[in-house]
């Protein structure tokens, strides 16, 4: 019976360094599951200070164009299911418009 359980709030961290909290709402008989990423900001900082570097526009080919912190991509996939259900070229042709779009703008690092 729903009446019978117990609802607690809790908090633990995955593997990728997602931080999960679950908010118990007693009265609705529900549980809420909020993610963050601590290191978020960090990685958003970082990547700024590699654009503003004069080094970044002289990258290698084959190096990285963005760096997306995990909870962002999770949410990009959500926004654009492309990510997790496109073929290679779809999602090939996705991060070909992503790039040029400002919604890439935090995470490029040229």
């Amino acid at each position: 019976m729903m009446s019978d359980l117990v609802l607690k709030e809790a908090s633990w961290v995955d593997e990728g360094g997602i931080k999960f909290e679950a908010i118990p709402v007693p009265h609705e008989s529900r549980l809420y599951i909020r993610k963050s990423q601590p290191d978020r900001d960090r990685i958003l900082e970082h990547n700024k200070q590699i654009r503003e570097n004069a080094i970044a526009g002289q990258c290698e080919f084959g190096q990285p164009e963005l760096r997306i912190p995990q909870l962002d991509y999770d949410n990009l996939c959500k926004k654009y299911p492309v990510l997790v259900i496109g073929t290679a070229e779809d999602k090939r042709k996705f991060y070909l418009r992503f790039l040029k779009s400002s919604e890439s703008r935090p995470y490029r690092l040229r």
